[in-house]
């Protein structure tokens, strides 16, 4: 079965789903069901990550596209991913897409506010918390990802 060689990587709330949807309509692309596997991301927290048959299973369907694809944001923040993906795949091909920080942090606490993973429904609050949340305090007792939930975080990884 041909490997993966097209990969979507982008901040949270940047249009990444948008993109990868026109990369699917296209003849020339398979992009996988599951968008965000984030196999490759072996450094992150990933609960539900898949082993290699499994991945592979996600590109199935394809038949003779010339790309088989996936869009992992966490890929972006990664340090490993991207040099994963090129040892398993060394053809691979990158799509990166990044959107003013500020404007992607008001919005994925907004999104996670809408999921119920963020309890804290203000985002001055919430930025307010990152500190506690660092230290593991603040974090809501069913949070899967506490890391999520720190913003700052996500500007920060986003400047290495």
């Amino acid at each position: 079965m041909k490997k993966p060689n097209l990969f979507v990587i982008g901040a949270p709330k940047c249009g990444t789903t948008t993109l990868a949807s026109w990369l699917g309509s296209n003849p020339d692309v398979y992009m996988s069901k599951n968008k965000e596997p984030n196999y490759f991301n072996t450094d992150m927290y990933a609960p539900d990550r898949y082993n290699e048959d499994e991945y592979l299973n996600l590109f199935k369907e394809s038949n003779h596209n010339r790309y088989l694809g996936e869009a992992s944001t966490r890929y972006l923040y990664s340090k490993k991913a991207c040099s994963n993906i090129l040892s398993y795949s060394p053809e691979s091909k990158f799509i990166a897409i990044v959107r003013n920080p500020v404007d992607m942090i008001y919005s994925l606490h907004n999104h996670l506010v809408f999921l119920g993973v963020e309890p804290v429904k203000s985002f001055r609050r919430a930025w307010g918390v990152n500190e506690n949340r660092t230290l593991g305090d603040s974090i809501p007792v069913d949070c899967s990802d506490p890391d999520s939930l720190v913003f700052k975080n996500w500007i920060a990884r986003r400047a290495d």
